[in-house]
């Protein structure tokens, strides 16, 4: 009898990645970057240490995202990073998203929180 493969289940947490992002459907907002706070949930089977999410590529793929992109929404924002890292990582099953925009309002932080699943972009052909 060879050695069973054991498969865990891995959550990979980002907390507080800073940096700036335009987002916004407000004219200032579509000019000028803001401070944006992002925090993700990443959760995979692991089975083989050769097989892993180097959590510095991802983070690295979630900034240049948003970054690159024009964003109407934070919504709109989770989405196309969720699809993003299904697309680049095939052993992502969900992917848990909370962004938030820091000086928006003076008297506190907005933001959005969602939760992605590998099945249901592939149910809608949004991923292969």
């Amino acid at each position: 009898m060879g050695d069973m493969i054991k498969i865990m289940t891995m959550l990979i947490c980002i907390k507080d990645l800073s940096f700036e992002a335009i987002i916004g459907i407000l004219p200032e907002e579509m000019e000028k970057a803001q401070k944006i706070k992002l925090s993700a949930k990443i959760k995979y089977n692991y089975a083989d240490p050769s097989i892993y999410i180097d959590y510095v590529k991802i983070t690295n793929i979630i900034m240049s995202c948003v970054k690159t992109k024009h964003y109407g929404l934070l919504e709109e924002a989770l989405k196309d990073i969720a699809i993003t890292c299904f697309k680049y990582f095939k052993e992502i099953k969900t992917i848990s998203l909370y962004i938030e925009k820091l000086d928006i309002l003076k008297n506190c932080r907005v933001g959005i929180k969602s939760k992605f699943t590998r099945h249901s972009f592939v149910l809608h052909n949004l991923i292969e």
